[in-house]
């Protein structure tokens, strides 16, 4: 019996899609981070400390232990894992690279890194371009100034309802 052909007929269908969704979160995170602290780079120390600290995701358990106990480079290399599909706007694989942080010049990310993928995956809300079906309301209108219904004033129609 071939087991070969077994094992690639067993394998399960993956939706690409479903797989890349906590990647999206991660995306998210980021893009509240850099919002958060308002810069326009950020090391990966600092990314993964703040990633850690957001407790209603999955960062917490992803980084924290190794934080924790003084590996940050298992923590980034996971970061670097999570962002490996992802593309910078120059067309390179989204990874940490050497940053300028006043002084020095340590590993992370510069915000410009981030934007192309954001708006591929997390597109702004757009604001509608008109309104919905309720759009003409009378809030604010007196009776008075309602055209009459059936030689009726607004008045004397909701008095016989």
């Amino acid at each position: 019996m071939n087991t070969t052909k077994i094992k690639q007929t067993a394998e399960p269908r993956v939706d690409r899609e479903a797989v890349r969704m906590p990647d999206i979160k991660l995306l998210a995170a980021i893009r509240s981070i850099f919002e958060w602290t308002g810069e326009d780079r950020i090391t990966t120390w600092r990314l993964l400390e703040a990633l850690a600290a957001i407790e209603d995701g999955p960062w917490v358990l992803m980084f924290e232990d190794a934080l924790k106990h003084g590996k940050p480079q298992a923590a980034a290399a996971k970061l670097a894992r999570l962002l490996k599909e992802y593309k910078t706007p120059e067309g390179k694989r989204l990874k940490p690279h050497t940053i300028r942080v006043r002084d020095e010049t340590p590993k992370g990310f510069y915000r410009s890194d981030f934007e192309q993928e954001w708006k591929r995956y997390l597109p702004s809300p757009e604001k509608p371009q008109h309104t919905t079906e309720n759009e003409h309301t009378t809030e604010g209108v007196a009776p008075d100034d309602v055209a009459p219904v059936n030689g009726q004033a607004a008045t004397q129609v909701l008095d016989t309802l």
